[in-house]
């Protein structure tokens, strides 16, 4: 099976479209039941309404080789820290000076419920409906962490009454945390199996990478250029229909590289490298 992991501030609507778009190319009449976020879940999600779609993701996960080119999205580097040898794994990353700059445009904005409302944990529903169960014991740390940041005010009120560079910090301290954790505390970084694509090169050398992606998934030729016109319609860089698409995320209107050199002042970098200097190099920024 082939894993495609990543968090949200790493690409998470892009590398969802190209999930998405692979599997709906490869796979027409199954799509919608190769579901990226429930497929080895748990959980009793689906009510008796899902009653069907249900059904055949239980069947195509006792029967995996119905579906050998789909893709399976995983979000957060903490919950699926996990390595099988016959299975294939899909790494995207991301600068984390970059992630606690476009976390904290984005949460400064946002009206995700773990943002806007006190005591909500930053793992709302994915908790309960997305992650494994022995996971959730194994990193119970960072969830009780992330229900205590909001308990006396929303996190979306924490950082827009702070000025930029206090409001940098605290994420940096707080949400990025936690993603910058789930970078750090991953295992498999050098098994085989695994291709590791920065966010980077997607955006700024979009069908190379995407290619890459592609190849690695074994896609066959005929699917790969359906696959590279549809998903090219969702590029940032080069397509204004693209940003449209994401503009309720994106936080870096201009997609300049290095854009957190903009807003890191020595306080900043001083507090960064004390905690995640050895997480650069670990991912060779």
């Amino acid at each position: 099976m082939l894993y495609l992991i990543n968090d949200h501030k790493c690409g998470f609507n892009l590398t969802n479209k190209i999930v998405e778009i692979a599997n709906k190319i490869q796979y027409t009449k199954l799509h919608e039941h190769i579901n990226y976020e429930c497929f080895l879940d748990n959980h009793n999600y689906f009510d008796k309404s899902y009653k069907i779609r249900y059904l055949v993701r239980k069947l195509l996960k006792k029967n995996p080789k119905i579906i050998p080119k789909a893709i399976y999205r995983r979000f957060c580097y903490l919950f699926w820290n996990e390595w099988h040898e016959h299975d294939k794994y899909i790494l995207i990353i991301r600068d984390p000076r970059e992630i606690v700059i476009s976390g904290y445009l984005y949460h400064k904005k946002c009206n995700e419920l773990w943002a806007i409302n006190k005591s909500y944990s930053y793992y709302y529903f994915w908790d309960k409906y997305h992650f494994k169960k022995s996971n959730l014991i194994k990193n119970k740390k960072y969830i009780d962490f992330s229900k205590k940041i909001s308990i006396d005010q929303n996190y979306k009120s924490q950082l827009n009454n702070l000025n930029e560079e206090d409001g940098i910090l605290h994420e940096l301290n707080n949400i990025s945390f936690l993603t910058l954790s789930g970078l750090n505390n991953y295992d498999f970084y050098n098994k085989k199996n695994i291709i590791i694509i920065r966010f980077e090169d997607l955006i700024f050398n979009f069908k190379k990478t995407l290619e890459k992606i592609l190849n690695f998934s074994e896609i066959n030729d005929v699917n790969k250029s359906k696959i590279y016109n549809e998903v090219n319609k969702y590029n940032l860089f080069d397509n204004k229909d693209g940003i449209k698409f994401h503009e309720n995320f994106i936080t870096n209107y201009n997609l300049d590289l290095n854009r957190y050199k903009n807003y890191f002042t020595k306080r900043i970098n001083n507090e960064f490298n004390n905690n995640y200097k050895g997480l650069l190099r670990l991912l060779k920024y």
